[in-house]
């Protein structure tokens, strides 16, 4: 039994204050779930889960609405500590999953809104690896990730890191327990479990859940249930204005926050234009929880990613001696009582004790009202080519100055044995784009050898994961068109 446990401890209070109180609305229809709605769920569920042994780690896949928040609290008070995983809906990707992480269970959720077999448990084959909490930790959460290798591997974040981000994140952005938050992002992300999921359990703010499937879903629930914040990505923003007819947003939306991928200065201003909202950049990451925030709106369109968040001290790593890039730049450094634990099963030193080394290449700028943060690149994205190192924003700077490319990205493919190759150069754009053979002049007048493509691929849009983010493994397959 967990006896000291933050976020239990405010899911408590918020049971005995009011049990009525709404945290989670569909969307659609009347479907509405109370403070005490979720906690006899998490009943339920920890009934399920009662034969696997405390201090296991659980895979939890999928992350509905109430289900999911019920699971949570009913693997914190098994002492259990849920990896977070989507639903897979494949036995095999669930095998490995649980087999990497040493999982003595599985936990998963069953459709959109819990009915009579919401969750269904089972116990793994194997005894499982216990997750000891460390010292004067309780249970919290292990975010799925992926090593160098491409093998599973997750962030281990306690209950006080978790609630630590919590904290930080309603000081710096102003929040409270009356916002109405649409959960438009998977919530078993890092993104949507601190700005979705954990504000219902720690102060009682109520989340909306639209329907999946619909792409204009979540802005009619927005209006529907007048919501009052909005974490969303880049690419639903793109989407929104890219619109013939833009649907409507409420009157009551105060807070508009973008994070999972850089966002454009041009989506930040067709916002704007045609919200009359800005859009705050938020910066941060599954092993460190909040980094920056754009306290005043409009750092897209200075391109920077706002101010340190409360409590966060952000710095910059001197870049190897030799580098040829500005003196002024560095690697991003992270320090603050949100970062994670560390890496599981892996071990990684970049990560602990309070601090993290980031693969984001950053500088600070100044503008006169004050020192944000600017980010220029992943320092791990720098390419090996014939021996010769190549920053690929570089190139792609240079391709998408061309009339007609909306964006550009440069990569190399992998051979079979895994190890990079021939450089390739996808550009996606409209029916302007310059054809294969003017492209290939361009570069060639511009690069040096080692620096030209050996292959380019034309798309309409880059691929693009769930959580916005360019999918470079896609677009190393050697059939990628």
């Amino acid at each position: 039994m967990v006896t000291m446990h933050p976020i239990l401890d405010c899911w408590d209070h918020l049971l005995r204050r009011d049990a009525q109180r709404i945290v989670v609305v569909h969307g659609e229809g009347e479907l509405r779930a109370t403070v005490g709605d979720v906690d006899r769920l998490a009943r339920d569920a920890a009934r399920r889960l009662s034969s696997l042994p405390a201090g296991g780690v659980v895979l939890l896949e999928g992350d509905a609405g109430p289900g999911f928040l019920a699971a949570l609290l009913a693997c914190w008070r098994g002492g259990l500590t849920p990896a977070l995983a989507p639903a897979s809906g494949q036995e095999t990707t669930r095998a490995a999953l649980g087999q990497a992480l040493g999982c003595c269970g599985v936990a998963r959720l069953i459709g959109d809104w819990p009915a009579d077999e919401w969750l269904v448990c089972t116990r793994a084959n194997t005894s499982g690896t216990t997750m000891p909490a460390p010292p004067g930790g309780a249970p919290g959460v292990l975010k799925l990730t992926s090593g160098s290798s491409g093998a599973p591997r997750a962030v281990h974040t306690t209950a006080e890191q978790l609630a630590a981000d919590d904290r930080a994140l309603t000081a710096t952005m102003g929040l409270d327990e009356g916002d109405r938050i649409l959960a438009a992002i998977p919530l078993n992300h890092s993104y949507g479990l601190a700005s979705v999921a954990l504000p219902p359990l720690v102060r009682g703010a109520a989340i909306v859940q639209p329907s999946r499937g619909n792409p204009f879903a979540p802005a009619q629930a927005a209006c529907r249930h007048q919501v009052t914040f909005l974490p969303t990505t880049p690419a639903y923003l793109a989407a929104l204005v890219a619109a013939r007819r833009p649907p409507p947003v409420p009157s009551s939306l105060r807070l508009v926050i973008s994070a999972g991928a850089p966002l454009t200065a041009a989506t930040a201003e067709a916002f704007r234009a045609t919200y009359g909202l800005a859009v705050h950049t938020f910066y941060g990451s599954s092993e460190t929880g909040g980094i920056t925030f754009d306290r005043r709106g409009g750092a897209a369109e200075r391109g920077t990613v706002g101010e340190p968040v409360e409590g966060v001290e952000v710095s910059l790593q001197p870049l190897s001696a030799g580098d040829r890039r500005d003196p002024g730049q560095g690697t991003v450094v992270v320090r603050s009582p949100a970062v994670a634990s560390g890496y599981f099963p892996t071990v990684d030193e970049r990560l602990g004790d309070g601090r993290f080394v980031t693969g984001d290449l950053g500088r600070f700028s100044d503008d006169g009202r004050g020192v944000e943060l600017a980010l220029l690149g992943r320092t791990d994205r720098v390419l090996n080519l014939r021996g010769r190192k190549l920053d690929p924003r570089e190139l792609e700077s240079i391709v998408e100055s061309l009339s007609g490319v909306r964006e550009a990205a440069a990569l190399q493919i992998r051979g079979e044995d895994g190890a990079p190759g021939a450089l390739r150069l996808v550009v996606a754009g409209d029916a302007d784009l310059p054809d294969a053979a003017r492209l290939r002049d361009f570069l060639h007048r511009r690069l040096p050898p080692h620096e030209r493509p050996r292959s380019v691929v034309f798309v309409t849009e880059l691929p693009r994961n769930e959580r916005g983010k360019i999918d470079f493994a896609a677009m190393q397959r050697p059939d990628f068109r």
